[in-house]
This record gives structure tokens, sequence and C-alpha cells, in this order.
């Protein structure tokens, strides 16, 4: 499989994940799916995209976790976290304010005062 197809197949494997599903995906087992080594799809991922695979995860995780966060308040922090493959809350609401400049509590709050004006 040429670098660029992996690529591709781990990608379009992250986008067509159901948001809850993406807590169970990991390297390995992308890796696994495609046919490649770790090492290998990890190297062409990052060739391809300019970034690590493993951080394009995070990533996808954080935008879900932001949009989950602002259509679904039913879904606690915790539990948003626990399907998002975070076995520690306090761990997922560090990611999500590396990766989002602000915690889901303060996410959720501005997304709550923005519809009240509506």
């Amino acid at each position: 499989m040429r670098r660029k197809e992996i690529h591709k197949a781990a990608r379009d494997r992250i986008r067509e994940c159901k948001w809850d599903e993406l807590g169970d995906l990991t390297v390995g087992g992308m890796a696994m799916e495609i046919g490649v080594s770790t090492p290998h799809l990890s190297r062409a991922f990052k060739r391809e995209e300019g970034c690590t695979l493993q951080e394009y995860l995070i990533n996808a995780k954080m935008e879900v976790a932001f949009w989950v966060l602002l259509r679904f308040p039913e879904y606690t922090v915790k539990e948003m976290a626990r399907k998002l493959g975070y076995e520690s809350t306090s761990r997922f609401i560090r990611v999500f304010k590396k990766e989002n400049g602000s915690t889901p509590g303060n996410i959720r709050e501005r997304g709550k005062r923005c519809k009240e004006r509506d």
C-alpha cells in the first residue's frame, strides 16, 4: 500500500466514526485494520498530514467534544470523557483546554448564554 493510500485510509477511518466510537480507536488498531505495521502507518501519516496520527486523533476527539458540549447538554463531562476514550476526566479536561483554550464547563456555559440571547 502506498503512503497516500495509507494516510487516506487512516484519515477516513477517523472521519467515518460516530462520535461515541472515537474512544475505541487506537493507532495500533487502525494499523491492523489497514494491514500495515503501526510504525509504518505512523510514518506515512506524518509525512502526508504534517502531524502524527495520534495528534490528529486527539484533535478529532476534541472537535467532537466541543460539538457535543454545545448540542447535547444531557451528557456530563465525565460521560463524554469516557466515551471519547479517557479514563480520567481530569486528563480529558486538560487535553480539551489545551486544544480549545478553555475548559469544557466554560464552553458549555458560553453556549448556554448564546442560546439565551437568541
